[in-house]
């Protein structure tokens, strides 16, 4: 690596690959073919991949999980050691076949630049679909699902009539994943392909041709050592796409991958147009259950996912709002799916919490009210904010993006997990006017955008979210992590450091269930009774 005149850029001399910050983002910008792009995200920042341990967590995140779970408690001591052995025949060798070369080269060249096993880097990249067949394989087995009382990214379109205006169509995105405590180092990751393939271009309206050349640039947002392939993105002509996790009974071993599929679809088609004509030619499987949205100018569409069928579910004629959190929409797919645990004991659900306030909102959307929408803390249930909000997904909150596609402009918010919706979005542009290689710091980059004390529904004014506030949901994630290891004191000990912190109604409830599972039901019943009358909470 060597050093520009600019002393905060970083240059890798093979690539012409280089590293930059950007107020506490790490962004990278990549050239060449997937090996190389990954050799140089590996080599930029292998100092902070190999302290964050994202490649360790999630490469060996369902060992850990299964070791420590109930069904693993009852396992004979002696078999329970061979357990990952048993774990790699029944999940990783079938889903790990599945990639496709180009993310396998890339994982390869992250990993060997880095330092890493190339085994644990593709595990992690394939850890969305093993958690999906796992939880998919207890609750079909009628096994609760107890580990994780947090979840559930969501996102939101708005064009048109529901815009302020003069305001273009705006596409607000949170994912919600484990990973709070690696998720250290969070990068905007722009790739500039060499390699040439197959890409489905409209020539004209309603002409397609599919012809030989690079994909498009594109970015993502993720963090020091994965890809982020698949997950929050957006390409140099605008289209942005994000996944969501969907539970159904239709999971195979055959078909793509979830980030695999969707990462194909994005670099195959070039628009929202594309992607829906790419797969009436194309005949796509996909070996797990997800939504995939894509978003443009003019419309957003979810392609919903199971292993038996893809189904578009396009904006209604006459509709100016898209919404999607972790459920399908379609009538079809939702004959197959599992509800979430969470959302049928704890919450109303964090869809009807968009849909209230964006229809409040509506005819006066621009990307700042937007912010304060993605980033809301406001429980429909008692009609009040909360730290962990209506769904309590904000502490595993790993990256909160907007996207304003017809100015490839986007906003990134800074700061590292959790919740990192609560802090400000750093503003970033595609637009290359200047007729630079790459994206960066000039006359088009947007300022950033700080959430508002906006009240999104009346008398529901968002309190500031203190340091301390802050502090108490690393406790509570802290609790969560606990919880996935089977550790009911310690996740016990750590919720009741977060309440010390902050008293939020949330945090007492998720102690109400936590003493439940260690069999305290009078401290339950007490903290139930003291809840009750003032926050709506249903019986654990």
């Amino acid at each position: 690596m060597r050093f520009s005149k600019n002393e905060n850029i970083q240059t890798h001399r093979e690539t012409g690959s280089t590293l930059f910050m950007q107020e506490g983002l790490h962004v990278l910008r990549l050239y060449g073919t997937p090996y190389s792009r990954g050799t140089a995200h590996g080599r930029l920042l292998r100092s902070k991949i190999l302290s964050s341990g994202i490649s360790r967590y999630y490469g060996n995140y369902l060992v850990d999980l299964y070791r420590t779970s109930d069904f693993a408690r009852l396992i004979p001591s002696f078999i329970k050691k061979q357990v990952g052995k048993l774990l790699e025949y029944w999940y990783y060798f079938p889903l790990e076949r599945l990639l496709l070369p180009e993310t396998r080269e890339e994982l390869f060249g992250l990993a060997d630049a880095a330092g890493l096993d190339r085994s644990e880097v593709i595990r992690g990249y394939v850890a969305p679909d093993i958690m999906t067949h796992l939880a998919a394989a207890f609750l079909q087995g009628g096994e609760p699902v107890a580990s994780y009382y947090l979840g559930g990214c969501s996102g939101a379109y708005a064009r048109n009539s529901a815009m302020k205006q003069g305001s273009p169509a705006v596409f607000a995105r949170n994912m919600d994943f484990p990973g709070v405590f690696v998720w250290k180092y969070p990068a905007v990751i722009f790739a500039y392909p060499e390699e040439e393939t197959e890409i489905l271009v409209e020539k004209s309206p309603d002409s397609w041709e599919w012809v030989t050349k690079k994909k498009q640039p594109y970015v993502y947002v993720s963090a020091a050592g994965f890809p982020g392939n698949g997950l929050t993105g957006m390409n140099s002509l605008g289209t942005c796409m994000s996944t969501f996790v969907c539970l159904s009974k239709n999971i195979s071993r055959k078909g793509l991958l979830t980030l695999d599929f969707n990462h194909y679809l994005f670099t195959r088609a070039e628009t929202v147009r594309g992607v829906l004509r790419l797969l009436s030619e194309k005949k796509l499987a996909c070996a797990t259950p997800h939504s995939v949205v894509f978003a443009g100018p003019d419309e957003a569409v979810s392609i919903e996912v199971d292993s038996k069928q893809i189904r578009p579910v396009s904006m209604p004629r006459g509709t100016d709002v898209h919404i999607q959190t972790n459920h399908f929409n379609d009538s079809k797919m939702k004959k197959n799916e599992f509800g979430f645990p969470l959302e049928e004991e704890n919450t109303l659900g964090r869809y009807e919490l968009l849909r209230e306030v964006l229809t409040h909102n509506h005819g006066t959307l621009n990307p700042q009210k937007m912010a304060d929408i993605i980033s809301s803390n406001l429980d429909l249930r008692s009609g009040s904010c909360r730290l962990l909000g209506d769904f309590p997904a904000q502490p595993i909150t790993l990256t909160s993006v907007l996207f304003e596609p017809s100015t490839r402009k986007f906003w990134v918010a800074g700061g590292t997990p959790p919740a990192v919706c609560y802090n400000g979005y750093i503003g970033f542009s595609f637009d290359d006017k200047n007729g630079r290689r790459f994206p960066g710091l000039f006359s088009g980059t947007p300022g950033p955008i700080n959430r508002s004390a906006s009240p999104l529904l009346p008398g529901t004014e968002p309190p500031a979210v203190s340091r301390t506030m802050k502090d108490s949901l690393k406790y509570c994630m802290l609790s969560q992590e606990a919880l996935k290891m089977g550790k009911i004191n310690s996740a016990l000990r750590n919720i009741e450091k977060a309440v010390s912190l902050y008293g939020d109604p949330s945090y007492e409830y998720i102690r109400m269930i936590l003493l439940l599972k260690k069999n305290d039901p009078e401290t339950a019943l007490a903290i139930c009774e003291k809840l009750l009358p003032a926050n709506i909470f249903p019986p654990a």
